[in-house]
């Protein structure tokens, strides 16, 4: 990474989470000399076609291109391409960033293992351009601090990485007393036909 010769402040590497395997590019990154991660950036994504008009909800003369989707719609999006990272380089510096407006959403994130998070389309809703978010963001984390008794962020930083795992490692119905959340009959599925009377 060119920029690490001549850098005089720490370089953070913005990742697009439109990739495979977004471990290979932070990998890619920190032998580049990255000093930490920061990601998502938005996701690709197309406007809605109006049913009536069957135009692009967004277009120019009629035409249309793939933008970036951010905000709310790609938090869970964001969090599953961080946990990639945080856990294949659980020592390294993540930011998180990706539909975040509240302390809960930033905790996602820091619960994941990320140092700090980002902000920008909850800031920009902002009606004060930002200054509110930032107190809702210090207010939540001052009162899920002292809820919790930690002193730092470093308390809980990363607590929950190892709670995502594969689909093999999660415990499948049949081994529980699992119905779906339902005790009866399954919802959104068809009664079990009856067996046919044999002739």
């Amino acid at each position: 990474m060119a920029v690490k010769e001549v850098a005089k402040v720490p370089v953070w590497v913005k990742l697009t989470p439109a990739t495979a395997n977004i471990v290979v590019e932070a990998e890619a990154s920190f032998r580049g000399g990255a000093d930490a991660i920061a990601s998502s950036n938005t996701f690709p994504s197309l406007p809605l076609i109006d049913p009536n008009t069957l135009d692009f909800e967004m277009n120019v003369e009629g035409y249309t291109s793939s933008g970036g989707l951010g905000g709310p719609a790609i938090l869970p999006l964001s969090l599953a391409k961080m946990a990639q990272m945080t856990k294949a380089f659980p020592e390294k510096a993540f930011s998180g960033i990706g539909g975040i407006s509240n302390f809960d959403h930033a905790l996602s994130y820091f619960l994941l293992g990320c140092g700090t998070a980002q902000v920008c389309t909850a800031a920009m809703l902002d009606s004060a351009i930002g200054p509110n978010v930032i107190k809702t963001l210090i207010n939540g984390m001052t009162e899920f601090m002292e809820k919790h008794g930690y002193a730092s962020l470093e308390d809980f930083r990363g607590i929950r990485r190892d709670r995502v795992v594969s689909h093999s490692q999660i415990k499948r119905p049949e081994q529980l007393e699992y119905h779906g959340g339902y005790d009866e009959d399954v919802e959104g599925y068809a009664k079990p036909a009856e067996p046919l009377a044999t002739v």
